[in-house]
């Protein structure tokens, strides 16, 4: 139950990527996410990609969510932000909800979209908005992908983009813009199988067919960067690609999306203000960070092991990621 093998170079660029802490530091200055989802079947998951968005390392974590899905999901933590206003037009109040919701947007660096969103037709009028008036880095998950695949122009304005589609969601997306079926990745065997070059490294983007279509798929989205999930993570923004073979936890369970999705916007918020780490590098960390995390649950409470017990171990993640990053900096 090892530490992930990350090459020194790759290490260096996530040391670039933390921010520092510093007593001079103000309450939004590390990050302030935004979660647009939850709903009456789906409190959890907007719970788990606000909660580990702060987990990481951010400040402010604020969920938008349906007026049914408040109350519990503001029972889970004291420390997140909670607002009812996701409403569908056809509801009484979408007017003002829409404006509390556009005053709220304008202070939040990154937004995550989808966890537990539901997929209710006049909500969905309301999430295209948002995103059509989004200046600032996005993260599509969950319903917010199975809405992408449904409508993929609603990025046409978008590229500052992060997509995290599991295998059945990549399947929708790759059926929504492409002309020919992708390659499914096998679940039962490695995408690089030589681990000699460590854990987390840069491939070329023709390195194989699944790389390739992963590739195609973020090309096809402007240039969004896909982080397609599976047994080893593939990311690329069409132009670069990565693979993440470290393994994690061999367990399943629900919600472990939901937390890559809050930290992939934490990291957004990063690399937004970052003048040489780019979108798709914040995804990398990501990734990382949340395998990392599910190890080391696993390592503590096996089989038993659920998403909720990865929270705490998110801080540990980050924390030996950027102390030995940090190490290779100074030495």
């Amino acid at each position: 139950m090892g530490r992930p093998v990350v090459s020194d170079p790759l290490l260096v660029r996530f040391w670039k990527l933390v921010p520092p802490l510093s007593a001079k530091n103000y309450k939004g200055s590390s990050g302030k996410v935004g979660v647009v989802g939850g709903s009456r079947q789906y409190t959890g998951a907007p719970f788990f990609s606000a909660i580990s968005s702060m987990r990481v390392g951010g400040d402010l974590a604020t969920v938008f969510c349906a007026p049914d899905a408040a109350v519990p999901i503001k029972c889970y933590s004291p420390d997140i932000i909670v607002e009812p206003d996701l409403v569908g037009s056809g509801h009484p109040d979408s007017s003002d909800a829409m404006t509390r919701l556009r005053n709220n947007l304008s202070r939040i660096d990154a937004l995550v979209i989808g966890p537990g969103l539901g997929r209710d037709k006049d909500v969905f009028e309301t999430v295209r908005s948002i995103i059509a008036e989004a200046h600032v880095p996005l993260v599509i998950d969950g319903d917010g992908l199975w809405m992408l695949s449904q409508d993929p122009s609603m990025l046409q304005r978008n590229s500052n983009v992060i997509l995290t589609p599991n295998a059945v969601e990549f399947q929708r997306l790759w059926a929504a813009t492409q002309d020919t079926p992708p390659r499914p990745m096998s679940s039962d065997a490695a995408i690089f199988p030589d681990a000699s070059c460590g854990d987390i490294v840069e491939v070329a983007i023709d390195s194989n067919l699944w790389v390739q279509d992963t590739a195609t798929l973020a090309s096809a989205f402007n240039g969004a960067v896909v982080l397609r999930k599976g047994y080893q993570d593939v990311i690329s923004d069409g132009k670069r690609a990565w693979v993440c073979k470290f393994i994690g936890s061999p367990r399943r369970v629900g919600g472990q999306g939901d937390v890559l999705s809050g930290i992939c916007a934490t990291a957004a918020v990063w690399a937004s203000r970052s003048e040489d780490i780019c979108l798709a590098e914040a995804a990398v960390f990501a990734s990382v960070i949340v395998r990392y995390a599910s190890r080391l649950a696993f390592k503590k409470n096996g089989r038993s092991t659920l998403t909720s017990d990865m929270l705490s171990y998110i801080g540990e993640a980050t924390e030996e990621i950027y102390t030995r990053s940090e190490f290779l900096c100074i030495r």
